[in-house]
């Protein structure tokens, strides 16, 4: 599996197109995790049933044996505005290595 220094450490993905953005992930998580650091630092999170509290925690922990912790947010557009505010304070100072990605 072959590292790219041209990954950002948080995306947004919106849009009607499920297909593409589920794609977009997808190369992603391809870049960035082999299968086996899929099980310790691939997470998803629904907005509807996780707090931004829960998220930003889990995406600023560092990796378990890997250089990238994957994080999945789904449904983000239904935050309430509080908690967009909390999320959006790890966003404007996300972790310091590129481990972290939001969209869905």
């Amino acid at each position: 599996m072959k590292k790219h220094a041209d990954l950002y450490p948080v995306y947004l993905f919106y849009g009607p197109e499920d297909f593409l953005m589920e794609e977009e992930i997808e190369r992603l998580l391809e870049k960035t995790l082999s299968s086996k650091e899929r099980g310790l630092n691939f997470h998803v999170f629904s907005a509807e049933e996780n707090s931004a509290q829960e998220i930003a925690q889990t995406a600023q922990t560092l990796p378990m044996f890997s250089r990238y912790r994957f994080v999945l947010v789904k449904e983000a557009d239904q935050l309430e505005e509080d908690q967009v505010n909390a999320l959006l304070r790890y966003i404007e100072n996300p972790s310091p290595a590129p481990a972290s990605f939001s969209g869905g």
